[in-house]
């Protein structure tokens, strides 16, 4: 096992490529989706964030800690008082009514999105917000949006990655963490547009020479569907 995202995105000498943070998304997004939409009845994780993602020995992940995981029957959730969770993770109508849906995970994951985009934790040590919607909302509104992004990607990433993809990814997040919980996508709307995404950046990968040993493996799978 290689530990929790966490360390690796804040605290680890050593840097996630773009692929590699592609796939891991791709991943947990995966695991939502199978929450989502496969168990009977289907579940909300309600805790997801950096630290509850384990990455296994080929770094990829795996979603950890379902103690406050809910349940409901033909897709509807009773509503709650008890409001519990990571303060910079939880969705705005979960903190202010006890709402309890699937778009619950969707907003968890956007922040967990932006996380691994900008290298930033959501929420400090004194329980400050240090990342918010309005942070990629104000870049992708502004002109030259791309050129804008690049002043938040993890600098530790050194430019590694590919400018219009990166965009693309952050319009996505800023769609997970929309206001409005039916402004946000699916879990397999998000699955989809992963997948797209990750071929794009194997692909990028192999055009520039740039993929690590840690993703040699889905680079040769990559080929090997073409």
């Amino acid at each position: 096992m290689n530990g929790s995202l966490d360390n690796w995105i804040f605290y680890s000498t050593q840097t996630l490529s773009w692929t590699q943070r592609v796939q891991i998304a791709l991943d947990v997004a995966k695991g939502l989706h199978y929450l989502h939409s496969d168990t009977n009845p289907s579940h909300v994780q309600k805790d997801i964030k950096s630290s509850n993602i384990l990455l296994d020995s080929n770094l990829r992940a795996k979603i950890a800690n379902f103690g406050l995981a809910a349940e409901g029957y033909e897709g509807e959730f009773a509503s709650t008082r008890h409001i519990v969770g990571t303060t910079g993770y939880m969705a705005p109508e979960y903190l202010e009514n006890g709402l309890v849906s699937p778009k619950l995970d969707v907003y968890s994951f956007g922040v967990l999105l932006l996380e691994m985009i900008s290298g930033i934790e959501a929420v400090s040590e004194s329980d400050k917000d240090l990342l918010s919607s309005k942070t990629l909302e104000n870049i992708l509104t502004k002109e030259n949006p791309g050129e804008n992004l690049k002043d938040l990607i993890d600098p530790s990433l050194q430019e590694n990655y590919p400018l219009n993809l990166a965009l693309s990814v952050a319009k996505l997040t800023e769609s997970c963490l929309q206001r409005n919980p039916d402004g946000r996508p699916t879990m397999d709307d998000i699955v989809h547009s992963l997948a797209g995404f990750l071929d794009v950046s194997l692909s990028w990968e192999i055009s520039t020479g740039t993929y690590s040993s840690a993703s040699t493996s889905s680079v040769t799978r990559y080929l090997e569907e073409r």
